[in-house]
């Protein structure tokens, strides 16, 4: 496969939170992981990026945001570096093709950037947005307090983009 083919292929996993730590993550950490390997595996120089976001801001139905929840959040999208232009461009996988009609879905050339699927307020240097395997133990200490917090407004997120997804929101 090439490195587009790979993109859209994360890309269009759809994307859902996790609403418990042994649950598969397909939010945009999980997919990004995902993508991350696979393009490493074609040799590609790949790094995580972090940044903060607010729900609030997603365009997202009122009965949805006005479930408690902390408005906050992070999200992770790639780096990649393209040799031939010198630079690393961001791209973001996070918006699955189905949610077209909600979100901007992502396309990518193998060689721009893309939109970040959110409006950073933050976006941390890219040592502080790694992700490895001490930080996946930490996540999970942080994954069960957030889905303390969020629980509710995650299941009804997941279950509204899926009606999106059939058409029915």
């Amino acid at each position: 496969m090439k490195k587009t083919e790979y993109f859209r292929f994360v890309r269009d996993i759809p994307y859902r939170i996790a609403i418990s730590p042994k649950e598969a993550d397909y939010c945009c950490g999980g997919k990004n992981k995902i993508l991350h390997q696979l393009l490493e595996e074609l040799g590609m120089r790949v790094r995580f990026r972090e940044c903060t976001f607010l729900w609030s801001e997603l365009g997202l139905p009122k009965k949805i945001l006005a479930i408690p929840h902390k408005d906050k959040n992070s999200h992770i999208y790639l780096e990649v570096y393209i040799p031939k232009k010198k630079k690393w461009v961001a791209i973001d996988t996070t918006w699955d093709s189905g949610l077209s009609k909600v979100f901007k879905v992502n396309e990518w050339d193998g060689e721009s950037r893309t939109p970040i699927a959110v409006k950073p307020i933050t976006t941390y240097p890219p040592k502080k947005s790694a992700m490895d395997e001490k930080k996946d133990e930490k996540d999970i200490k942080g994954t069960v307090k957030d889905l303390k917090r969020n629980r509710k407004f995650y299941i009804a997120l997941n279950r509204w983009m899926e009606g999106v997804r059939k058409g029915k929101n």
